[in-house]
């Protein structure tokens, strides 16, 4: 484990940091394997890692830790297994990075992206002397580094951080039209050629930091001005003595006075500046809150967390804490964590400033954006107690409230009133998902108004008996619409809801799908015998599928379910058929997207499957 935890404190470096210390940690394998690199390569293994993209020195790095924590010996790794690696064949490393710490950082890069202030002309790298090729690694070197998926953020950085000489430029901008036509993934770059490396290398981590906002100059780093030398001093003074000006000494003082004043008052007003958040976003319920075990579930008590850490989500935007559940049991109505969620920030901050304010949240959206799911993993992270219920038109007064049934105690048979799902719910520190409200008749959704008000809940049928919700009772609810009526005609059963339903919903949200980075990210999680190219083909599939529905060219969407699916059965079928690969995946089309088809849906998803399959 030695070497997995000084991987981790290089990882934790700033990124511009980070070639160098990953340069020294690879240097002892490459000694031990340095005659095997020069009969391979015909290099020595210093020339031979020098120009090695930050990428494969972090997979090489990356491979060498593994290799220790597993087999107890770096060094037994062998050669050709880092250039199978480096080959593109990473269906067994992208596996092991799936369970092991250090690939957990490496595909999970963070890095804060900013702008640091614009060097004069001057002082910035010359851009010049490479071909398109190895500018466009170049770029795509700096995606690798910094985290940054913006085609056009990157494009900007170089030509904002670098100086590029007049007969360079068309050079520059034919690699950039091809940049931006280039789709950002997590394909590893290949290596330099020649000197390419050695001439881009200032450019490439001026770049770097424009888009890191990492570097800062003296100035910044002190906030300073300093006093010039004496003579110096002396000639300006004899300037500023004529003009009947103070001495540069005084004037110099009194700037970094008012500098220290400014900072200290910045620091003032970003102290209130918490304070005012942290008071805001208060938990309306004090973390002293228990509860006590009643047969069904555990004792439990809350305790404070930080969002940020719970949600692995950015601090600047998730800088506050909430309340968490810590049960002595297992508490089998708490939702098992699935690791795979992707939580997106704006639909997360809103769950949780229900969760925290004690508010009624309204999530909708078309099938499959993830609206329940993102419920259910929130109270899993959170410890919460999660209850739903799916909503249709059979559902009424009595599945919500309770009824009286008859049963018998051995001798007699006695009416005895069993509760229905929401007092159930609000006596206890639960999380109610109301599934799909506006498929419930309105009449029956007018008994769950007293609750999404916060009251307590009448039960006329045994005799009057008021529920009074628990102090983390909290209510959600589900839709493919807004409540008012199916726009899109997809979604047979939807009702208009009543106004005064809907009114008391005060926190709303539409949960559209994933976007492409995070629909390949799923795919590669939740199927991970896909092979590298098939993920490609079905992220591209999707893309255009998803691009078809946006349009209204096709009824059927296509939900993260619905990729899922295609991917494993692409993975299963070719497995099964390895000497008919196109015959294989025109089967897993077929059996997961064209056979359930409209005729005017299948033409279109058809041309796509043509197009995509190759």
């Amino acid at each position: 484990m030695k070497l997995t935890r000084q991987l981790n404190d290089i990882l934790l470096l700033p990124t511009a940091e980070q070639r160098q210390p990953l340069r020294t940690f690879v240097k002892e394998w490459c000694i031990q394997n340095a005659s095997e690199i020069e009969a391979q390569s015909g290099k020595t293994y210093s020339n031979w890692i020098s120009p090695m993209s930050k990428a494969n020195l972090l997979l090489l790095a990356d491979l060498i830790a593994y290799n220790e924590n597993t087999y107890g010996d770096a060094l037994d790794l062998k050669l050709d297994e880092v250039k199978l690696v480096f080959s593109g064949n990473l269906n067994t490393f992208d596996n092991l990075r799936d369970i092991f710490l250090n690939g957990y950082y490496i595909t999970n890069t963070k890095v804060p992206h900013g702008k640091v202030a614009e060097a004069d002309d001057n002082d910035k790298p010359l851009l010049e002397g490479v071909t398109v090729t190895d500018l466009f690694r170049m770029f795509v070197d700096i995606a690798n580094e910094t985290g940054c998926k913006d085609n056009g953020m990157i494009a900007t950085a170089v030509s904002k951080a670098c100086r590029i000489h007049s007969s360079f430029e068309p050079v520059f901008n034919s690699a950039r039209e091809t940049w931006m036509d280039h789709t950002i993934s997590d394909d590893e770059v290949d290596d330099w050629t020649g000197d390419a490396f050695d001439k881009l290398r200032d450019c490439h981590n001026a770049s770097c930091t424009y888009i890191t906002g990492e570097a800062t100059t003296t100035a910044q780093t002190d906030g300073k001005l300093k006093t010039p030398d004496d003579t110096s001093a002396a000639i300006v003074n004899t300037i500023m003595t004529k003009l009947g000006l103070p001495n540069i000494e005084d004037v110099i003082n009194k700037l970094n006075k008012s500098s220290e004043d400014m900072s200290e008052r910045d620091t003032r007003i970003a102290e209130l500046e918490q304070r005012v958040k942290q008071t805001a976003l208060a938990p309306s319920t004090q973390v002293s809150q228990e509860t006590k075990s009643n047969g069904t579930i555990p004792n439990g008590k809350l305790v404070l967390k930080s969002a940020h850490e719970l949600f692995d989500m950015p601090k600047k935007d998730f800088d506050f804490e909430i309340n968490v559940w810590e049960w002595d049991a297992p508490n089998p109505h708490v939702p098992e964590i699935d690791p795979h969620y992707i939580f997106r920030p704006e639909e997360l901050f809103k769950f949780l400033y229900a969760m925290i304010m004690n508010q009624r949240a309204y999530f909708w959206g078309d099938t499959g954006t993830g609206k329940t799911t993102l419920i259910e993993q929130g109270c899993a992270r959170m410890n919460y107690m999660f209850s739903r219920i799916n909503f249709d038109s059979d559902i009424g007064r009595f599945d919500l409230v309770g009824r009286d049934t008859l049963i018998s105690d051995g001798t007699r048979t006695v009416s005895k009133f069993i509760e229905g799902a929401l007092p159930q719910a609000m006596a206890n520190p639960t999380v109610l998902c109301c599934d799909e409200i506006d498929f419930c008749r309105p009449d029956t959704a007018y008994v769950m108004q007293s609750a999404l008000e916060g009251n307590g809940l009448t039960l006329m049928e045994d005799g009057g008996r008021i529920v009074k919700p628990h102090s983390m009772f909290r209510m959600f609810a589900t839709g493919n619409t807004q409540g008012q009526g199916d726009e899109k005609g997809m979604y047979a059963g939807a009702r208009n809801q009543s106004m005064a339903l809907l009114d008391r919903f005060t926190v709303w949200a539409k949960v559209d799908y994933l976007n492409a980075t995070q629909r390949k990210q799923l795919l590669k999680k939740k199927c991970p015998s896909l092979e590298k190219n098939h993920i490609d083909m079905v992220c591209q599939y999707v893309t255009e599928h998803m691009k078809a529905f946006e349009d209204s060219r096709v009824f059927q969407p296509m939900s993260p379910r619905g990729m899922i699916s295609l991917g494993n059965a692409v993975a299963t079928f070719t497995a099964l058929d390895r000497q008919n690969p196109t015959k294989a995946i025109q089967r897993a089309f077929d059996t997961t997207i064209l056979e359930r088809a409209t005729t005017q849906d299948h033409a279109v998803f058809k041309g796509i499957t043509q197009r995509v399959v190759k």
